[in-house]
């Protein structure tokens, strides 16, 4: 103890065998397997951690003469701001020293005003150090042997042995701001130097300042350094979870008074506590922070709206019963609003992926957004500005297509199947991904009839262009849609016009080159479309002797399969 008195303290083999037959639960597997990488890649709009900079105040850099950008107190991007004449800070060795010697003074018990305005100095000596914007000395401060008294200084307001009088008062939140700031700094660099602070104790000191609701200030920074920490990985995220940080973080939230910036650092510290797997938050937490949550997604503000939208999006990655969680907390409506309505990119990619997430679920949580009416949006979201909002849509969409006959009917009845054409025609390359997929699940799981369709608006050629890409995975992706809408072909009577619509795009010649691919897999899903289906003994042969071709311009073909003499097939 520092003080003298006790503180108190697809497979896609599978889907050949079958040929095109798909089981719901493999479906869900293999869109969920696509949905990994996705969820995996950098989120340009989403931070884990946040250092907390210099406000209106500069100090010189390492060298002793180039002042650093500035940055508002709660943004996590640098802003340049008017500096005010350099200050140079104490060296590290002078501040080890002043902090060392305002320990002592605690241990004795012998409190003044001066000791503790000099602590108060040199614990804001460091935290500026701290707060620097390039290469903050976390590791000096830590070497140093610092962290372990700026946790003790936390419990600062508990001695009872510090006078009570206003002036004392005021300097023990100062430098309870002061060390809570510190701390938080060091709390946002790598996991070794986030595990000092949990080392030293300061998790149930931070959890316990939040309760102080008369010292804003430092109830703010206790719930931004505790986002930090919860920010590092699953570990220390359950630490902070069990103790005991989500009934005094949600009443904050519930404030009256708390302003804007306040409720967006604890909405951010709120949705990190959402954050990462293996594990996920433990079920019991989630039911406890959902019904904020969805209340937060109606925020006015941006940002609060934002760091909302990320947390549903962590509580919906994962297994079916954590999907069926959150929308028993009726938070599906207020994410469909927000995907209707949001013009910001912050708000509508995390609500999209959040949308997309819980239709990887079961058919019946997916049957739940169609009913929502959240494929109203999906064709202005296919079309939208941003390529990154395409490619989430589409990947959605992917997962909706992926589901039963009639979930793909609503996407047809929708009016999505041209929009979702052009991206596979014209979308940049990640949501060209996406559309193939959308499009191969939705000819494994639609009817002969919903796939004659999306052969209308151009499916086959668009496929067999995609073809030339150089991607292994999705070009087996391509194969397999190809050969579904071979198997329907087939089952429609009209496999000869499916295969000549094939070879007049030149994917009869892609196909071949194919079989000569390195990869095993595409080599025999080459192998076998070609001797399956392009077999040149069998060329010219009227598989039921009904089927009439006649080939017309741009590549229409005016079918006979023996029930109506004028269907026609744009493939």
């Amino acid at each position: 103890m520092y003080f003298q008195k006790k503180m108190e303290n697809r497979d896609h083999a599978g889907a050949y065998k079958n040929r095109g037959v798909r089981g719901t639960e493999q479906a869900r597997r293999r869109r969920q397997d696509n949905a990994l990488q996705l969820r995996k890649e950098k989120r340009e709009d989403n931070f884990a951690k946040r250092r907390n900079l210099q406000v209106n105040e500069s100090f010189e850099d390492d060298n002793g003469n180039t002042p650093v950008k500035n940055e508002v107190l709660n943004d996590v991007t640098n802003t340049n701001r008017t500096n005010t004449p350099s200050k140079q800070l104490a060296p590290l060795p002078e501040i080890v020293n002043g902090i060392m010697a305002g320990m002592q003074m605690l241990q004795t018990s012998n409190v003044t005003p001066t000791g503790l305005s000099s602590l108060k100095h040199y614990v804001q000596q460091c935290r500026k150090m701290l707060s620097r914007e390039r290469k903050p000395p976390i590791d000096s401060i830590i070497d140093a042997g610092l962290v372990p008294h700026l946790s003790a200084l936390l419990t600062l307001d508990c001695l009872d042995f510090i006078p009570k009088d206003p002036e004392t008062t005021g300097l023990v939140f100062e430098i309870l701001f002061e060390a809570a700031w510190a701390l938080t700094n060091i709390c946002s660099g790598s996991p070794k130097q986030t595990k000092t602070v949990s080392d030293a104790g300061a998790i149930p000191q931070f959890v316990r300042l939040l309760t102080l609701e008369k010292y804003i200030n430092v109830v703010e920074q206790a719930a931004w350094a505790l986002g930090n920490i919860a920010g590092d990985g699953p570990e220390l995220r359950d630490k902070v979870l069990e103790a005991g940080v989500i009934q005094p973080l949600i009443k904050l939230l519930g404030m009256p008074c708390a302003n804007v910036q306040f409720l967006q650092n604890t909405t951010w510290t709120l949705s990190n506590l959402c954050r990462n797997k293996s594990p996920a938050t433990d079920l019991k937490y989630v039911e406890q922070m959902l019904p904020m949550l969805v209340k937060l997604l109606d925020h006015s503000d941006r940002q609060v709206k934002t760091d909302a939208c990320w947390a549903m999006s962590y509580l919906t990655d994962g297994a079916n019963e954590r999907i069926q969680v959150v929308l028993n907390h009726n938070a599906l409506p207020a994410l469909v609003k927000l995907l209707a309505t949001s013009k910001e990119i912050s708000v509508l990619t995390p609500v999209l992926r959040s949308t997309g997430n819980i239709v990887t679920g079961t058919d019946a949580q997916t049957q739940m957004v169609i009913d929502s009416g959240a494929l109203k949006c999906f064709k202005a979201l296919l079309k939208h500005d941003k390529t990154s909002i395409q490619k989430e849509a589409a990947w959605t969409l992917s997962n909706i297509t992926a589901g039963t006959s009639s979930q793909i009917q609503a996407f047809i009845d929708e009016g999505l199947v041209d929009p979702l054409m052009d991206c596979l025609n014209h979308g940049d390359f990640k949501t060209q991904k996406e559309a193939v997929w959308c499009v191969t699940n939705y000819t494994s799981g639609g009817t002969s009839e919903q796939v004659k369709l999306l052969c209308q608006s151009g499916a086959i050629v668009s496929l067999c262009n995609m073809l030339n890409c150089k991607e292994d995975r999705t070009i087996q992706i391509i194969l397999d849609g190809i050969q579904n809408i071979l198997i329907h072909a087939e089952k429609l009577g009209m496999l000869e016009q499916a295969v000549t619509a094939i070879e007049e795009c030149n994917g009869l010649d892609k196909i071949e080159e194919l079989q000569q691919s390195a990869n095993d897999a595409i080599y025999k899903i080459a192998y076998k479309l070609i001797d399956s289906y392009f077999n040149e003994e069998e060329e010219g042969e009227n598989v039921d002797g009904v089927i009439e071709n006649a080939v017309g311009k741009d590549g229409t073909f005016e079918f006979n399969n023996g029930t109506d003499s004028n269907n026609q097939f744009n493939f």
